[in-house]
């Protein structure tokens, strides 16, 4: 079973022709009628009821037909997500940098971003440790958070007293 098996079976559906089917997906007829044999063979069910040149679904067909449509809407909003996410509509941005280049530069980027998508509401945050070794230990002395939301920014810088 295929996806476009799926569709080919639904158009039949829709048309319960063959033929019109067929000119509706701009393929030839005997593959219609291969793409529906096939789907009948797969799951061991007729799916139409041929009467001379009229059709009529059976009802494992009127089964398929909701399944199918199912599916395939379920494959549309993956491809699209899928889309929005390739071209950056869609997900999150983290970033992290170093608190000169996040006072600095960052913030203009993020500004760039901003511009060029307008969808996105960009919110980062970054840090930066500073710390020092006491007899082969990290003694964690400074801790700087740098936040970035909307093109706004500000910088928060916390002491540490050798907790962690």
């Amino acid at each position: 079973m295929t996806l476009e098996q799926l569709r080919i079976f639904l158009e039949v559906a829709k048309q319960l022709h063959f033929t019109r089917a067929a000119e509706e997906l701009y393929i030839t007829q005997p593959a219609v009628s291969a793409a529906v044999q096939s789907l009948e063979t797969y799951f061991g069910v007729k799916l139409f009821h041929r009467i001379g040149r009229h059709i009529e679904i059976t009802d494992a067909g009127i089964l398929l037909q909701t399944e199918a449509k199912d599916i395939l809407d379920r494959v549309k909003l993956m491809e699209r997500g899928l889309r929005e996410l390739n071209d950056l509509q869609r997900g999150e941005l983290k970033l992290g940098s170093s608190l000169t280049i996040g006072n600095y530069w960052l913030p203009a980027k993020i500004s760039q971003f901003q511009e060029q998508y307008p969808n996105r509401n960009p919110v980062g945050m970054f840090a930066i440790f500073i710390s020092y070794r006491n007899h082969g230990k990290v003694v964690p002395k400074f801790f700087a958070v740098f936040l970035v939301i909307n093109g706004f920014n500000k910088t928060f810088f916390v002491i540490l007293n050798g907790c962690f």
